[in-house]
């Protein structure tokens, strides 16, 4: 049943019902709840109780849960965890009728949902969810050295649910972080042309978050900042969907993420290596961060209309795309604001008169709208952008020196950018967990 058997454009419907239906209206193109094309054999766990448990997972694979969340989410997980089973609410909502068919996706499921038994049972045996665990792994090796099965969404499905196992454990040090890679590796692998499908964009969608926030970290540019993954991910955007991760407003605040991780790579290169660029590099790099912090303020000024107010608003619940999800989508547009704000001090001083006082009130609003109570059930979400509120302002009296003792002089005189000191923009990125 698991022996990879493809055949290029066969499609096979999920279920007896569904294929009678298929050949009744001609409707065997749709890439919601259908077997990949190259599949021939019905699911054989389609509908199992595994299945079921997973969708209860959904929140934990939104856009905005990365690295910064795991240390929340570890204590506070059951709490997170609320169903959310909307139409494109995460991937997980498309493994049901997949099971069966790829040995590496099956052992991955299994051990994420004994992961989540575990979590809340004491019945549970820790050590058989290990064994899972290990069947899994070596499943996905054999699924990646493969070089058809390697290509397949459902192998890069198996990749992130064993990210998935990892928030649930939060035992295997470091073990998050590779598969997390891994999944960034094997979506790059694939190429933008082969994310087409429902499944294969909620996929997509699933990992943009920690790819853009994994990239920040390792200071290095995101691969989505190409125009052929731009194009991929503005396709993935569902018209019908407001706040969700799909939404055009979640999706196009994404897009100056992915580009704001190449100019913060471009930033610690100058600031760190003050001689060794020429004022080509130095103003280009300048004009990119002011034309992204005006693209911000323009995608504020379009999507922050007409938010109702949550307490007021009887139709926003953790079931439905409303404006619920609203406060961790600002936060990320405030942390992006935070990020630019000061990239730019750090290239010129002079700037810090204006742009830290706004940077620190930003900063309290974040802490503001992260202790709100009508937020505290998705502030797993939101620790990444706290860590970058917080950092500015611990850091905020020590840039304050550096801004008032800036030689306006020299500047005026030679022409030259009056940078931060090395030393001072490497402490502030350290805060944020980037090592430089």
């Amino acid at each position: 049943m698991h022996k990879d058997r493809r055949r290029k454009r066969d499609t096979v419907p999920t279920s007896v019902h569904n294929r009678e239906t298929a050949e009744e209206t001609g409707s065997s193109d749709r890439a919601i709840d259908r077997v990949p094309p190259y599949r021939l054999t019905l699911p054989r766990f389609n509908g199992t109780v595994e299945g079921a448990e997973l969708l209860l997972l959904a929140p934990l694979t939104s856009v905005h849960i990365g690295r910064a969340a795991r240390e929340y989410l570890s204590s506070n997980l059951l709490r997170f965890i609320l169903p959310s089973l909307g139409e494109e609410a995460s991937y997980v909502t498309h493994v049901p009728c997949r099971l069966g068919h790829e040995v590496a996706l099956d052992h991955a499921v299994q051990c994420v949902v004994a992961a989540f038994h575990a979590l809340h049972s004491q019945s549970s045996s820790k050590q058989k969810t290990l064994s899972l665990y290990m069947r899994a792994l070596n499943s996905l090796q054999q699924a990646i050295n493969d070089p058809e099965r390697s290509l397949s969404a459902e192998t890069l499905c198996a990749t992130e649910l064993l990210c998935l196992f990892e928030y649930l454990t939060n035992d295997i040090d470091k073990a998050w972080l590779q598969h997390t890679r891994g999944a960034a590796l094997l979506i790059e692998h694939r190429g933008p042309e082969m994310f087409t499908t429902e499944f294969e964009m909620s996929l997509l969608i699933g990992q943009m978050g920690i790819i853009t926030t994994e990239s920040y970290f390792d200071s290095k540019h995101c691969f989505l900042e190409q125009d052929a993954w731009m194009s991929t991910l503005q396709s993935a955007i569902s018209p019908n969907s407001q706040f969700s991760d799909r939404s055009e407003r979640v999706i196009s605040l994404y897009e100056s993420l992915i580009e704001l991780t190449g100019l913060f790579s471009d930033c610690i290169t100058i600031v760190m290596n003050p001689d060794e660029h020429d004022g080509v590099l130095y103003e280009t790099l300048v004009r990119k961060v002011y034309t992204r912090r005006e693209a911000l303020s323009t995608w504020y000024h379009r999507w922050s209309k007409n938010i109702p107010n949550e307490m007021e608003d009887k139709t926003s619940s953790p079931m439905t795309d409303g404006p619920y999800l609203w406060p961790q989508i600002l936060v990320t547009y405030q942390a992006c604001v935070l990020m630019t704000n000061r990239m730019l001090v750090a290239l010129d001083r002079t700037l810090g008169y204006l742009l830290e006082p706004e940077s620190l009130e930003i900063a309290g609003q974040i802490l503001t709208i992260r202790s709100s109570r009508q937020t505290d059930i998705r502030a797993g979400s939101m620790m990444a952008s706290l860590s970058v509120a917080h950092s500015i302002l611990d850091t905020a009296e020590d840039w304050h020196r550096d801004i008032v003792d800036v030689d306006l002089s020299a500047k005026r005189a030679y022409g030259k950018p009056v940078l931060i000191s090395p030393e001072k923009f490497r402490h502030w990125v350290g805060l944020m967990g980037v090592n430089i």
